[in-house]
């Protein structure tokens, strides 16, 4: 993922079956440190969850990953992801 200071840092991802990832923070961690929000669109409620950076914590709704789905990571500098799969 790559890092803009002129456009959104929005990057849209699926989560892979296999991932080894049960909530946000299990991607948040696996992402890295440059990692500012991860989000999703929770369709029953029909509203945003999201799970962001807030003073060095993240707080806000660790909402449950579900593979297959899509979802968004901010990012505040160059990373990479590579999941842990089993």
């Amino acid at each position: 993922m790559t890092h803009h200071d002129n456009i959104s840092n929005i990057n849209n991802i699926s989560i892979p079956y296999h991932a080894r990832v049960s909530v946000a923070n299990d991607v948040v961690n696996q992402v890295g440190p440059n990692v500012s929000k991860g989000g999703r669109f929770n369709p029953a409620t029909q509203q945003t969850e999201n799970w962001e950076e807030f003073f060095g914590s993240f707080s806000g709704t660790n909402f449950t990953v579900t593979p297959g789905e899509g979802h968004v990571i901010i990012i505040k500098a160059n990373t990479q992801w590579r999941p842990d799969t089993f």
